[in-house]
This record gives structure tokens, C-alpha cells and sequence, in this order.
């Protein structure tokens, strides 16, 4: 492990890191469809929509982005997705509904207990391309208590663009090496290694369900990497 001694703030990706967005959106919409006698594979349009969502916000500017946040990217996704999943019939205000499924994700069970060993040594923020309100609602539900909430809402541009990688030492006040970048993404983590960041990798084997090509692993740009968040508190030090 490299010498992190100098780490003041740990900045976390949300989505797949923290909170298990596979299990809780396909559930959710394979109870709608329960519900109103609609058979898809919810499970394929679980994943068809996160990439979608992902392709349209990665990299984008915030101004060119539906309301200007990630609840904006999901609601026009979908519609491109049922379109290609044969579910053009769902009407307009059950969509609507469905964004807000995002916003009920579970935390993986680790997290909230790994999260509140790390806040006793660390201060602790989100770095995310998650709607502010969507990291509010599975914050409470988690619970996590954060320090700082920093989404790529407030900023000019979403990751993998350079600036929200820059723009989190400059808000929290630290220099970049005293931030370690904690995702179970390597784009991320290479994003911001090299804007300075020190970065930590979260195995998530199971991010895009059961049975799926697991997570690649970290590249030489990583610093520490941890099987979940106790193991990360283990590794750092913190108190249990």
C-alpha cells in the first residue's frame, strides 16, 4: 500500500460504490411489471438504461445535459430504451415515476458501518455524477452522513472531464494529494489520479448483477484497494 499519511478528505463515487444500483432498479421495475402484467427482461433493461445514462453523461457539459443533472439523463434515457425493449406503451407519468427509483437504492451492506469508521478519521464527501437530491434520498435511507455533498451538478462539467476532479480540493480546501478518490470504477480512479488525486479501488464484483464479468482490475494508478468499505477502514487505520 502506498503512504497515504497525508490523506485528509476521502471523495466517493456514489452509484456502484456505495449504494447497489443493479438490485434495487431491476426490482423496482420487475414489480411494475408484475404489477401491470408487462413481461420484459427488466434485468437487460436495468443495464440498457445505466449505460445509456452513463454514455449521455460521462464527459458531458452541464448545460447540455436534460435539467441539468443525472434525474434529467435518466428520464430522456429511458424513453430511447423502452423504445428499443419493445415498451413504447408505458405512459408518459409512470417513467416519470421510475427516475425515483434511483433515488431508493439500498446501500451494499457494508457501507453505511464502513462509512462511519472512515468518518472518524477522514473528512468525508461524495464526488458524483448523481443528482444532488438522488445522493440526499439513499444518504437518509443508508444512512450516510457526509461532510460535503460535491455532484457534478454544481459544476461545469460531469466526470471524466478533468474539472470536477480539480474543483473538489479547491471547495474542500486541501491540495489534491491530500484527497483519496474512492470508486470501484478504473476510468474514474484514472480520471482522477491524473489530476493529482491519490485513489482507492472498491471491489464490486456484482455492480451489474450476478454472474456478470466482474469489475477489471485496478491499473498501476491505484493506490490502495479494499474487497468493500470495513476493509478499506481496516486498511486505513480506522476504529471499528
Amino acid at each position: 500500500m502506498a503512504d497515504l499519511s497525508k490523506i485528509k478528505v476521502l471523495a466517493f463515487d456514489v452509484g456502484g460504490t456505495v449504494v447497489d444500483w443493479h438490485t434495487g432498479v431491476s426490482n423496482h421495475l420487475a414489480s411494475y411489471g408484475l404489477e401491470h402484467s408487462i413481461d420484459a427482461d427488466w434485468i437487460a433493461v436495468t443495464k440498457a438504461w445505466r449505460t445509456a445514462s452513463l454514455t449521455q453523461a460521462l464527459n458531458s457539459r452541464t448545460d447540455d445535459l436534460p435539467r441539468g443533472n443525472m434525474d434529467g439523463v435518466l428520464r430522456e434515457t429511458l424513453d430511447t430504451v423502452f423504445a428499443d425493449s419493445g415498451l413504447e406503451s408505458i405512459p408518459a407519468k409512470d417513467r416519470d415515476a421510475m427516475v425515483w427509483y434511483w433515488h431508493h437504492l439500498d446501500a451494499w451492506p457494508d457501507a453505511a458501518e464502513g462509512h462511519a469508521r472512515l468518518a472518524t478519521k477522514y473528512l468525508m464527501s461524495t464526488l458524483t455524477i448523481l443528482s444532488l437530491r438522488l445522493i440526499i434520498d439513499v444518504s437518509r435511507r443508508a444512512p450516510f452522513h457526509w461532510d460535503s455533498v460535491i455532484s457534478c451538478e454544481m459544476l461545469d462539467a460531469y466526470k471524466l472531464d478533468p474539472l470536477p476532479y480539480r474543483e473538489a480540493p479547491r471547495l474542500l480546501q486541501v491540495e489534491a494529494e491530500e484527497v483519496l478518490m474512492v470508486a470501484a470504477h478504473r476510468l474514474d480512479l484514472e480520471a482522477g489520479h491524473r489530476e493529482g488525486l491519490r485513489t482507492a479501488f472498491i471491489h464490486r464484483p456484482t455492480e451489474w448483477g450476478v454472474g456478470t464479468t466482474p469489475t477489471p482490475e485496478a491499473g498501476d494508478f491505484v493506490d490502495i484497494e479494499a474487497r468493500d468499505l470495513n476493509d478499506l477502514a481496516d486498511r486505513l487505520g480506522c476504529d471499528t
